[in-house]
Formats: structure tokens, C-alpha cells, sequence
């Protein structure tokens, strides 16, 4: 992999992220922008994908269809847009390339919008499904200094690059708190969340590049009432029932992993396949205060490169669990 072409991707990415970030920081929605270099022109080249629609969405697929026209002619290339992840905020992401990639790298930068004044970068700047891209790719991405590569980009754009450099510095770090029922747990570093469909829950995501979308890593937490049994044949005549579906890896009875509850806990996990991918679930029932009621903590994960980290949200959120004192 040619190292000057490597490097010259990851400054156009930084020079858009600071970019799109002077945009949000004024109450604005970013709208996606492509940036790219070509050895016939000595500067970069900014293009603005428009279409008819009013939907982000279309103008995303009209950046993504200009890319695709072009990306044959183009020595690097960064491609902007932002994702709004309701409650848990925004991100802006950033998909880069170029001569010589094997697979596009995509960068998210999570936010908190605003013009006035409440403007906040949140965690880290990320590589989207690091563990999904391929091994050499991984391996050029750790040890190269991209970090720095990126806030060099950033610090070329006018006059966004001094405040870039302040809104990284002053960066949130936070876990946020999230109830259900009368407990509380909170969210992992580098997850986003939302509400389940019926509200009655929540679904903590890790997000994935945009042709991965449809199976991002998720968590998921709720109460179940009205099992009518007790948690040992509830578990019982669950594993049967998935048997015919999928392989169960596990049906247990065992210790709680929640310290402000060490009632036994029941734990299935099993292994399927739906839409022709394959997917790895863990349910986790823990008992409550109230009769025939369960706290459920549920984990799946799509593809095999991503199960450690959701298998370690799950347990980081388990361990998280306390009672609202409210």
C-alpha cells in the first residue's frame, strides 16, 4: 500500500470532518460532501451531491453513485455525511479511499448539535468495524499514526482548524445512565442507543460502515412479565423451541452478574441464521422484586468478527445494573 496516498486520504477526511463540524457547531445539518485528488490536478476537489429529494438519505446514495462514477479516476478520496442517532446524538462519518485500498475505511465522529453553544463532540474519533476490514488493512491502520494524520487535515481547513483542535480537546467522554422499568444501567464507551419500537425498552448499537448497517451489533433491554412459569421451565421450553431453529450453545442456570441482584440468573445463547447471514444470540432473565417478572438483557451479533465486543458491552452493562432509588 502506497504510504503517500494512505496518509493523503486520511488529511482530506480530517480537512471534511472539520468541515462538517463548523456546520453542526452552527445549528446546521451537515450534507454530504466528497473530497478527492487525481494525479493530472495538483489540488484537492470538493463536490456537493445534490438530487431532487428532501431526503438525506437519497442525498447520500447521490454522493455514493458520484463516487462510484469517479472512483476509478481518483488517487484518494474522502466521502462526509452525518447520521442522526436520535437521543444518543449525531455522528458524522467519513468514508476514505484510494489507489491501492483493498476496502474503504470509514471514520465516525459522534456529536451533540447545536448553535448555540451546546455544540460538543462526544468520545473518541473511531474506525467503523475495524475487526470486519481485511488483515492487511488492520494491520496498516495499527500501526500508522492516522489519529494524527486526521488532525493534521482538520488543522489545514479555514477557519475551522484552531476550533477543531478545541472541540477535540474538550470532547465528552460519558456514559450515559438509561431506565427500564425501576433499573438503571449504563451505556458502554462508543455505543449509541435508541428506544425499541414499542418503547418499552431500549437498543444499544455499535454503529458499522453503511453497507453493513443492517447488522450492527446490538443490546437490548427490557422487562418481560407474564411467563406464567417459573424462570427454570421458561428456560427449559425456550431451548427447545429455538432447537429447531438454530444450535444451542448454552441453556444454564447460574450466579448473577448484576452485584445489586445475586438471585440465580438463566442464561441461552445460540447460534442461527437469517437473511442468509449467520448470527450468535445471548438472552439474559434475572429475576425481580415483582412476581413472574424479569430484567432481560439481550445480545446478538451478525457477523463472527464482532461477537467479542457485544459479548463485552453485554457483561459491561450487566455489571452496571442498579435499582432506581427514586
Amino acid at each position: 500500500m502506497d504510504d503517500e496516498i494512505f496518509e493523503e486520504a486520511f488529511q482530506l477526511a480530517g480537512w471534511l470532518l472539520a468541515n462538517q463540524a463548523s456546520i453542526a457547531a452552527n445549528g446546521e445539518i451537515p450534507l454530504p460532501l466528497l473530497s478527492f485528488t487525481r494525479d493530472d490536478e495538483e489540488t484537492a476537489q470538493l463536490v456537493a451531491p445534490r438530487t431532487d429529494s428532501d431526503s438525506y438519505e437519497r442525498q447520500v446514495i447521490a454522493g455514493r453513485i458520484v463516487l462510484e462514477e469517479r472512483k476509478d479516476q481518483l488517487r484518494s478520496w474522502a466521502f462526509s455525511y452525518d447520521e442522526d442517532l436520535g437521543l444518543a446524538g449525531r455522528a458524522l462519518l467519513v468514508e476514505m479511499g484510494g489507489e491501492d485500498f483493498s476496502h474503504a475505511v470509514t471514520l465516525a465522529q459522534r456529536y451533540v448539535p447545536g448553535g448555540d453553544g451546546s455544540f460538543r463532540l462526544v468520545g473518541d474519533l473511531e474506525v467503523l468495524g475495524a475487526e470486519l476490514l481485511p488483515p492487511a488493512l488492520q494491520e496498516r491502520l495499527e500501526s500508522c499514526r492516522w489519529r494524527y494524520l486526521i488532525t493534521e487535515g482538520a488543522t489545514h481547513h479555514e477557519p475551522a482548524g484552531e476550533q477543531w483542535l478545541l472541540w477535540y480537546a474538550a470532547r465528552a467522554h460519558q456514559r450515559p445512565r438509561l431506565g427500564v422499568g425501576v433499573f438503571l444501567f449504563s451505556v458502554p464507551e462508543g455505543w449509541a442507543f435508541r428506544q425499541s419500537e414499542d418503547e418499552t425498552g431500549w437498543v444499544v448499537l455499535r454503529l458499522l460502515p453503511w453497507e453493513e448497517k443492517s447488522f450492527e451489533p446490538t443490546v437490548v433491554v427490557l422487562i418481560a412479565a407474564g411467563l406464567g412459569m417459573t424462570l427454570e421451565r421458561f428456560v427449559v421450553d425456550k431451548r427447545e423451541e429455538i432447537q429447531e431453529l438454530a444450535t444451542v450453545l448454552k441453556a444454564e442456570m447460574c450466579e448473577s452478574p448484576v452485584p445489586s441482584m445475586p438471585a440465580p440468573v438463566a442464561r441461552l445463547s445460540w447460534e442461527g441464521e437469517a437473511e442468509g447471514r449467520c448470527y450468535r444470540t445471548e438472552w439474559v432473565w434475572i429475576p425481580t422484586s415483582e412476581p413472574d417478572e424479569f430484567l432481560v438483557v439481550s445480545a446478538t451479533s451478525f457477523r463472527p468478527e464482532t461477537w467479542a465486543s457485544v459479548s463485552q458491552a453485554q457483561e459491561a452493562m450487566l455489571a452496571s445494573i442498579e435499582q432506581d432509588e427514586v
